[in-house]
């Protein structure tokens, strides 16, 4: 809700489609919103059916990357409006188009490859900043503590060349949240560009 005075890092949404043996295809996608929502997936598997895309809504997996410092204003959701500064159906169509642009992209830039995957376990989870709490009523409120993530997840691609298996593409997973430049009024993909680059 804060004006920006400039770009720290471009927000990106980046796909990878995956075909299985059975040749079922599935998507990995990434964008840098502060939520994941409903609405602007529909709307991007509109645009890919558009475009003859294979995929389909049922085949997008969303992450989102929860980032404090992105702009958003792409939810119909009224709830989500005290975070933003209401609805842009310009903003919403311009996202969804964009979204649609990275899957066709990998849709169309299948190659064989391999993947192995694995989750490493660690200690370092913060927990949910709502943490445990007692609502008026005496009900319990807030996140317990045992439902945070405790996993990294990290799936890696290689593609399968005559020369020998070489990087393709990675997935990763962590549960934490992209805020260290909150405060600073910059559109920024936060942590996560230096991370990705």
């Amino acid at each position: 809700k804060r004006s920006s005075y400039g770009v720290q890092s471009r927000l990106t949404a980046r796909a990878i489609v995956v075909e299985g043996n059975n040749g079922k295809r599935a998507v990995l996608l990434k964008t840098d919103n502060y939520l994941a929502q409903d609405a602007l997936i529909r709307r991007t598997a509109q645009i890919l059916a558009e475009q003859g895309s294979s995929i389909g809504y049922e085949q997008i997996l969303h992450s989102a990357t929860h980032n404090h410092s992105s702009a958003y204003s792409s939810t119909p959701s009224w709830g989500v409006w005290i975070f933003e500064d209401l609805f842009d159906p310009r903003f919403f169509e311009h996202q969804a188009r964009k979204i649609a642009q990275a899957i066709l992209m990998a849709e169309r830039n299948l190659k064989p490859a391999r993947m192995g995957a694995t989750t490493v376990r660690h200690k370092t989870y913060k927990g949910n900043v709502v943490r445990l709490a007692t609502a008026d009523d005496g009900t319990p409120a807030g996140y317990p503590l045992e439902y945070g993530d405790l996993g990294l997840v990290v799936m890696r691609f290689d593609e399968l060349t005559a020369e020998g298996p070489k990087p393709l593409a990675a997935w990763v997973n962590w549960g934490e949240h992209p805020e260290s430049l909150d405060g600073h009024n910059l559109h920024t993909a936060d942590f996560l560009a230096p991370f990705e680059r």
